[in-house]
């Protein structure tokens, strides 16, 4: 990898190197680069896709709605910090 490639690819990754920084990150950035070299070689045809991340069949337990009691409004805000008028009050986020 040239130093032009990688500042190209942090750009477009969004990511600030100073020159000793990027230093740095080229050899470790090769070497990721060689891991999905590696993967390139498994063989992967005789594996069965899967679509979960749980391996075999996926048994969820599936149980019927049923409506409960909640809250009313007052039980709910009475542990803030703040609230008026039935809400919760928080700090302004954006200006």
């Amino acid at each position: 990898m040239t130093r032009d490639e990688v500042k190209q690819i942090a750009r477009l990754s969004r990511l600030e190197f100073d020159d000793a920084g990027l230093d740095r990150f080229i050899p470790r950035f090769e070497q990721i680069l060689g891991y999905f070299e590696q993967l390139k070689g498994i063989e992967t045809d005789s594996v069965e896709p899967t679509y979960h991340a749980v391996w075999g069949e996926l048994n969820t337990p599936l149980r019927e709605d049923q409506t409960a009691p909640s809250l009313t409004v007052d039980e709910a805000v009475d542990g803030a910090p703040d609230s008026r008028d039935g809400c919760y009050r928080v700090p302004k986020v954006i200006e």
